[in-house]
């Protein structure tokens, strides 16, 4: 199977934490990363989205964007849990329950990020659709998410 990663994830290596940040430094980097998320998540929508009017495919080119579109909603709402840490840990309130409801929340969004991939390598590909950039993308979100995951693990040991 060919498979186009071109226009993945550039500047990668800026997402892996090495050692953890500073609290605040840390959800910005996340904001960051919910960014790529949303910016890939609309890139498969946009690559699907030339299929929409394709028989047979329209319906594999609509469940692409609907999946795609709950990818980027999840990572937005990464971005907004990131932005809401920020200000608590501006006032003083990013305390233990404060960085485990955040963890929480943002693992939780993950999953459904992950829910909707799974969903879109499980398409049958029964119609003569040129998706290996889809592919592709699938496969830098799924890099994005593991990278996410383990930054969590090393900034709080969650």
């Amino acid at each position: 199977m060919d498979i186009d990663f071109s226009g993945g994830l550039p500047n990668f290596e800026s997402f892996v934490l090495k050692q953890p940040l500073k609290s605040e430094d840390f959800a910005t980097n996340l904001i960051a990363m919910g960014q790529y998320g949303c910016n890939l998540s609309h890139e498969i929508q946009n690559n699907a989205s030339k299929y929409i009017r394709v028989n047979p495919g329209k319906d594999i080119a609509n469940m692409l964007i609907n999946q795609a579109g709950n990818m980027e909603n999840q990572f937005r709402a990464i971005e907004a849990h990131s932005r809401n840490f920020i200000k608590q840990v501006k006032n003083n309130n990013g305390g233990d329950n404060q960085k485990q409801n955040y963890c929480k929340n943002v693992n939780k969004n993950l999953d459904n990020a992950m829910k909707s991939m799974d969903n879109i390598a499980k398409r049958n590909d029964n119609a003569d659709l040129d998706l290996k950039r889809v592919d592709g993308i699938e496969g830098s979100l799924q890099i994005l998410v593991a990278t996410v995951r383990e930054n969590i693990k090393l900034q709080f040991g969650m």
